[in-house]
């Protein structure tokens, strides 16, 4: 038996007795290394386990910033991005909730040692999560070119659900798109656009984060009045008298057409074909571009007077 010991203890004595000087080394490296205080800003607060039917509406602090003291080797491993304080809100209720002792919540390597934490405490405010049904606004930016206008806007869904705070429901009743620019449009739109929840962050939800957008364009009907439209009488070989000699007309159709309407450029007249000297009451015919009607004509009837008297040839 005592050979056996003597062969464990005097077989590989080299090695076994430079792991022992390594190791004293070691410990005196250690424990005689100086010792430092290093700063960490912006170490994450993470909450864990919350109950799936509450909302976080408010809380006093996303970071936290810490001074932590021990070996210099150690602490030169550790930054703000592997150190971070974790929470856990397993059986919360509504209402207000301080987590006190936050040095308590985060895990350091042993021979470190948290000298000092900012903030020390947390406060949270959490509220019941519930669901509101929502109409979808479409935000335009601009107005069509002068000739063009929005005749239909579709929207599909119209309607979205948004998951948020109780006390934040009351005052959300719409849903906006981003924004569309329709200042150059002309001609139909057909687009899926993406949905903004204004002034709610995560973990706000909303059912559908896009809808699909159809805006028809079309050409505007206009009207336009013209005044002192000249008449003129047709067909006649005698001298004749009009009263008055101009009227007043408005006029309604597309724009193209409308707009290059002018007092001179409508033909206005009365047709005397087989009229005998006299006097008449009688109503003019306007041709008009097709797609075009009048409004309203005033006067409706012209007094006419066909003298004796032939036209010079």
């Amino acid at each position: 038996m005592g050979s056996i010991l003597k062969r464990i203890v005097l077989e590989n004595s080299a090695l076994k007795f430079f792991s022992l000087l390594l190791a004293i080394f070691m410990w005196f490296f250690v424990m005689g290394e100086k010792k430092a205080e290093f700063s960490f800003s912006d170490v994450p607060l993470v909450l864990i386990n919350k109950p799936s039917d509450l909302i976080i509406t408010d809380k006093t602090a996303e970071m936290i910033s810490l001074r932590v003291s021990g070996s210099r080797t150690i602490l030169a491993t550790l930054s703000s991005s592997n150190i971070k304080a974790t929470v856990d809100l397993e059986g919360v209720k509504p209402g207000t909730t301080i987590v006190k002792n936050l040095v308590d919540k985060i895990k350091l390597p042993n021979g470190t040692k948290i000298t000092s934490i900012s903030p020390a405490e947390l406060s949270l405010t959490l509220e019941p999560l519930v669901t509101k049904k929502v109409p979808v606004h479409l935000n335009m930016e601009g107005v069509p070119k002068e000739r063009y206008e929005i005749s239909h806007i579709s929207i599909e869904p119209e309607f979205v659900e948004v998951s948020l705070a109780k006390s934040e429901a009351k005052d959300l009743e719409k849903v906006m798109t981003e924004p569309l620019g329709i200042s150059e449009v002309r001609e139909n739109i057909e687009k899926e656009i993406a949905l903004v929840l204004t002034n709610l962050e995560p973990p706000r939800s909303i059912s559908e984060r896009k809808v699909e957008v159809s805006i028809s364009i079309s050409e505007k009907i206009i009207e336009k009045t013209l005044s002192e439209v000249p008449i003129k009488v047709v067909n006649s070989h005698y001298r004749t008298d009009i009263v008055p000699s101009t009227f007043q007309i408005t006029v309604e159709g597309p724009y193209h057409l409308v707009n290059e309407l002018s007092s001179g450029s409508l033909d206005a007249h009365i047709d005397l074909k087989g009229v005998k000297p006299g006097r008449y009451s009688k109503k003019a015919e306007i041709k008009l571009p097709e797609d075009v009607k009048v409004v309203e004509a005033k006067p409706l009837l012209f007094k006419i007077v066909v003298r004796k008297e032939l036209l010079k040839k």
